[in-house]
């Protein structure tokens, strides 16, 4: 896949893909376990070791181009004759193979933290000042209410021209939100499993994961001892698996480059059909016009929310170590 990218000088996408899921779980488990053994206090192992686990599912943003691409690529028009053009994007099954491992990662970098965490300790939560409740509460109640309509609305557009837009007629156009994008899926192409397995993927990453972020921010907020503990823990990793930066970079990266990927593939599948209707119809064999919608500029407002509350988190979960030990405990003692 990433070589048909980067042979259309989709380079952005191909950059991202390649950094994302091979680049990146390589050098985090190398880092992780360099930062274990080297002497660090553990204010600064844990900043480095937090790091490579928050971003860690950047690693899954072959998944999110799958799905536009699978979506976009779903042709099926009656021509003159009741002759059937049909045109489907299968998924490879190392798609599967790189979202499995990229989910392994991820796991190994939570085993990192939590014997970070159970080596260094934990005190007692301080009550929160009426500041953090109310910066606390105030996101909640902000990604609440933007986060619904950016599931719902229209987020990107894709409208097919030349001799392929031709073919499709009417339903030259594709739309597609973070939830249609997701259920609409499986329908999409004939390999069911593998875009279960994506879509299921799409919907714990944007929906699942930031939902129980914000259930347990709001609950934490109230809570005290080793519930508050337990809550502000679970909110970590909550927000670690929120994927709505890596759909959104996902989208920008398609919006930019899709229509390089789809004139290289088709051009190159099909190159003698091509040549023809370049010459007797002066038309390209495909061109794709893309258009953001409104629901872009929601998911825009949610990725920056939640770095807030991402930000408020951290500043919990330090505040949890023990004060005798955050700067001098080392894990090599």
């Amino acid at each position: 896949m990433v070589e048909y990218f980067w042979k259309s000088k989709a380079y952005l996408i191909s950059l991202l893909i390649v950094g994302g899921t091979c680049v990146l779980p390589i050098l985090k488990l190398i880092a992780m376990v360099v930062v274990w053994w080297v002497p660090l206090s553990a204010n600064k192992r844990l900043n480095i070791l937090g790091l490579f686990d928050h971003f860690g599912r950047m690693a899954l943003i072959d998944g999110f181009f799958l799905a536009q691409i699978i979506e976009l690529f779903k042709v099926d028009s009656y021509q003159p004759g009741g002759v059937l053009v049909s045109l489907r994007a299968d998924p490879e099954n190392a798609v599967l193979e790189g979202i499995g491992s990229a989910v392994a990662c991820s796991l190994i970098s939570h085993l990192f933290l939590y014997f970070h965490h159970r080596k260094v300790g934990a005190s007692q939560p301080k009550p929160e000042s009426s500041r953090t409740k109310l910066c606390s509460i105030g996101l909640c109640v902000a990604i609440v209410s933007v986060a619904i309509p950016s599931f719902l609305y229209w987020i990107a557009e894709y409208t097919v021209e030349g001799l392929a837009g031709m073919l499709e007629g009417a339903n030259n156009s594709t739309k597609f939100s973070i939830l249609s994008l997701a259920t609409n899926l499986p329908s999409s192409t004939d390999d069911k499993f593998t875009a279960n397995y994506v879509a299921t993927m799409m919907l714990a990453l944007v929906i699942v994961a930031p939902a129980i972020a914000v259930v347990l921010s709001f609950a934490s907020t109230f809570a005290n001892g080793l519930w508050k503990r337990r809550m502000v823990a679970l909110q970590w990793f909550a927000l670690s698996w929120t994927g709505l930066d890596v759909f959104l970079w996902a989208v920008v990266a398609g919006i930019l480059e899709m229509d390089m990927i789809a004139e290289w593939i088709i051009n190159n599948k099909y190159s003698d059909q091509c040549k023809a209707a370049a010459t007797l119809m002066d038309q390209p064999c495909v061109r794709l016009v893309s258009k953001l919608h409104s629901g872009f500029a929601c998911v825009v407002v949610v990725c920056v929310v939640y770095f807030g509350l991402t930000f408020l988190t951290i500043r919990k979960w330090k505040e949890m170590q023990r004060p005798s030990q955050s700067q001098a405990t080392t894990l090599r003692e």
